[in-house]
């Protein structure tokens, strides 16, 4: 599907909803992190100089819960985005895919709240299992359509 295809079948472009809902939360949990690492550095309850070298005496659990959810953000998600990119260029966007995406990207949000909030790695463990499930599912269903494709 070319770029004036996909224009005139702009229900195609609506997969980018829940990548933007994504960015919105990498952007969250930046955010946060920093609101959390600046004071810390400020009041030297966290030395600057841990940052340079990451070593010494690791800071506080609160600091790093979203210091590793915002690198997490940065793991599995770019196959989302891998995915989403494919299937602009190919068209493949359904109504099946646009549910699985917003599950995934729900499943993230989810995810976030859990670890940053009490952080029970069980707790966390269902919303990320659901998320890479609906990842998984996103991209069998992608693999199936090139197959249709290319037959």
């Amino acid at each position: 599907m070319a770029v004036i295809e996909l224009l005139e079948s702009p229900a195609q472009l609506e997969i980018l909803y829940p990548v933007f809902a994504l960015v919105a939360l990498t952007w969250l949990v930046w955010a946060r992190l920093f609101m959390v690492r600046i004071p810390m550095i400020l009041t030297g309850e966290v030395p600057l100089s841990f940052y340079v070298a990451k070593s010494g005496e690791p800071p506080p659990e609160r600091e790093r819960a979203p210091t590793h959810h915002l690198a997490n953000l940065f793991e599995m998600p770019i196959l989302f985005y891998a995915l989403v990119g494919f299937l602009l260029i190919t068209g493949g966007v359904d109504e099946t895919m646009m549910t699985l995406a917003w599950v995934y990207v729900g499943a993230r949000f989810a995810h976030a709240v859990v670890h940053l909030s009490y952080n029970d790695p069980n707790h966390r463990f269902i919303p990320y299992l659901l998320g890479c499930g609906a990842l998984l599912a996103m991209w069998l269903r992608y693999f199936g359509f090139i197959l249709e494709l290319t037959a």
